[in-house]
């Protein structure tokens, strides 16, 4: 009886584990089918882990930080959207409360990483047929939504069926990491058929990345490329990324042999970065970044307890610029904003506590098998992912992308489940102190 309910309940968690796995594969195409397979997974976590859910300090976090979101729709300024805003967080800060149980096993963990790189290769295609087959079309069948653009939308950027290229970018930050990771476990085995595949995956990816046209993007890949190259002791490599990096500023911003250095460097690279490659469209003072910043923090001087409400950055802008903005290009300032420095500093607080105890695992790993370098190189990636997701929402936001939304808080809860699993199972010291 004793061992019937054991399999029972193995065979339930692993179906839930897979719900949460089918929602990585399916988020890209369809949102809705994703969410279809997440949630009762995470109704199936929350049900098993009832007892204990309030009992962990994250959940608790957690759960204060809702009720801040609560009080500061209560008084909120933007109508209806106050609580409708509510959804681009809630539902995610209960993901991330229930679904690190489910996520505990580095080969789950590591499935998760394969599914987001091989995943994203139908994105890749579509997106280069895109712009090089000039492919179009619309697809709306209620729980699949694309629409692509036949030669990209502004002014030619790539963004498949992301609906802006911004987005598409953010998303292929994830698989680019993912890949990254696995690319350098290959290396270090010597699986060469591997790592040729991976070296063949990450050139699609890169090549998408640089189509997207997304500075911010740009930035982010290579520095994720770079620390893991250093990682994998590949110095020649980081050195000559950082130079070739430093060229590229130069040839944009510097004081002089600017024009020589342009005579080398691809102005595709440079002109981005300058300015000059969109320097023909039209652009008011307000859309600029800066101006957007300075006003969100002007919102957050005016009500700094409890914000404006979620969606108010946008009303408000409108009504100060006469110009249309979804929100103000800077994650935190629209989070202090809407919601106020109290939710705010909570809010940083959570990321800030998971990422910090990954990073402090890391620094202190004691490797003394491949299975240690494997496991320690598995949560080097995924901090990495989160750290991508979260240095990209400093100069965007990518929360009213539901693709990018979900996977980014599934890659979040995969950090906090790895962070528990190495701290506790794998290097002797960590052992001792988390104790």
């Amino acid at each position: 009886m004793r061992i019937g309910s054991i399999l029972r309940q193995a065979s339930a968690e692993a179906l839930a584990t897979t719900g949460i796995l089918a929602g990585v594969t399916l988020a890209p195409y369809s949102p809705i089918l994703a969410g279809l397979a997440v949630v009762p997974a995470l109704g199936w976590s929350s049900w098993q882990q009832r007892s204990q859910l309030l009992k962990s300090p994250l959940n608790q976090a957690l759960l204060a930080l809702s009720g801040l979101l609560l009080l500061s729709a209560l008084v909120g300024t933007s109508g209806s959207l106050r609580w409708l805003g509510l959804a681009n967080f809630l539902p995610f800060f209960w993901l991330l409360a229930v679904a690190p149980a489910l996520l505990l096993k580095p080969s789950v963990l590591r499935s998760l990483l394969w599914i987001l790189a091989i995943g994203s290769i139908p994105v890749c295609c579509i997106g280069y047929l895109q712009l090089y087959a000039n492919l179009g079309f619309s697809l709306k069948l209620g729980i699949i939504h694309w629409v692509v653009d036949a030669g990209g939308r502004a002014s030619g950027r790539m963004d498949a069926f992301f609906g802006y290229p911004n987005w598409l970018a953010a998303y292929l930050l994830m698989p680019w990491t993912a890949a990254l990771g696995f690319w350098g476990e290959s290396l270090s085995q010597r699986r060469w058929r591997r790592w040729l595949g991976l070296s063949l995956l990450l050139s699609l990816l890169g090549g998408c990345l640089l189509l997207t046209d997304s500075r911010n993007a740009w930035i982010v890949a290579g520095a994720i490329a770079l620390v893991l190259a250093l990682y994998e002791g590949l110095k020649w490599l980081v050195w000559g990324g950082i130079g070739y990096a430093i060229a590229i500023l130069w040839a944009a911003f510097g004081p002089t042999g600017r024009d020589r250095l342009r005579q080398w460097i691809p102005a595709f690279f440079w002109a981005r970065f300058s300015g000059d490659k969109f320097a023909d469209i039209p652009r008011s003072p307000a859309e600029s970044r800066l101006h957007q910043w300075q006003f969100a923090w002007q919102m957050t001087e005016a009500r700094p307890w409890l914000g404006w409400g979620s969606h108010s950055f946008t009303q408000q802008y409108e009504t100060a610029t006469q110009v249309w903005l979804g929100h103000p290009h800077n994650l935190v300032l629209m989070f202090s904003a809407e919601f106020g420095l109290p939710a705010t500093l909570l809010f940083l607080g959570i990321l800030g506590s998971i990422l910090g105890r990954a990073l402090w695992i890391f620094l202190r790993w004691s490797v003394q098998a491949p299975s240690d370098r494997q496991d320690q190189r598995l949560l080097l990636t995924l901090l990495l992912a989160c750290l991508g997701c979260a240095i990209f929402n400093t100069a965007d936001v990518t929360v009213f992308d539901v693709r990018n939304n979900l996977l980014s808080w599934i890659v979040l809860a995969a950090l906090q489940a790895a962070t528990t699993t190495f701290a506790t199972q794998r290097s002797p010291g960590l052992r001792a102190q988390s104790a």
